[in-house]
């Protein structure tokens, strides 16, 4: 399942067949135990991927492609069990940490229960910096028992997109739409429903709520 964001929104990707007839596809391997690719993202020429492992104690983790089948870890900082969005911004990879909710799927009950929600940045001697935790504050406290996915908590930070400059994201599980401050300042811009994900769409920034309305920011 491909992300929500648009990491490689200003990309022209083209190929050609080569002479071939017959093209197919090259497998190019499981990142560590995933069973979900919640992102791809393209950033200074390298493929990364965020996952979502099931397990118990299991966690979601950042990977970078090494060719053929191979993938090199670059972890979680958080140990929940999703890395859930991937973006490229101001020349720095950022990615959303999540709590994936698995409940209604094949993948059954959410065993790892580390909350999520919060967004971390990957320096360059690949250690983590967190950057802060979009809608926690106002959001229902992590010890309120919950059920469904519209709880309100900010346990699972997704659609990470650049727009004119700002960082944008929303939180699965609760209202709003985010924008990134600098440091780990995040202020709502409104939008009192459930978003999906974000997308650019000739210059504009477009949210999918869910349920299926469109909206445009203005």
């Amino acid at each position: 399942v491909t992300p929500p964001a648009q990491a490689c929104r200003r990309h022209l990707h083209f190929g050609i067949d080569n002479g071939r007839e017959d093209p197919s596809w090259q497998d190019c391997g499981r990142p560590g135990n995933a069973v979900f690719i919640g992102a791809l993202a393209v950033v200074d020429g390298l493929l990364y991927a965020g996952t979502l492992e099931t397990g118990p104690h299991e966690m979601g983790h950042l990977w970078r492609y090494d060719g053929g089948q191979k993938w090199v870890d670059l972890g979680n900082p958080l140990g929940c069990n999703s890395i859930h969005t991937v973006a490229a911004f101001d020349g720095s990879i950022y990615v959303g940490t999540g709590r994936h909710n698995c409940q209604g799927s094949v993948l059954g009950e959410t065993l790892n229960t580390i909350p999520g929600g919060k967004i971390y940045r990957l320096a360059e001697d690949e250690t983590w910096v967190a950057c802060g935790h979009p809608g926690h504050e106002d959001a229902t406290p992590e010890e309120a028992p919950t059920s469904g996915f519209s709880t309100g908590k900010a346990d699972e930070a997704q659609a990470l997109t650049v727009f004119e400059g700002n960082l944008y994201c929303v939180s699965n599980h609760r209202r709003g739409v985010f924008r990134y401050g600098g440091g780990e300042d995040w202020s709502c811009v409104g939008l009192d429903q459930r978003i999906m994900t974000l997308t650019v769409y000739r210059g504009d920034l477009y949210a999918l709520l869910n349920g299926g309305p469109v909206y445009r920011y203005e």
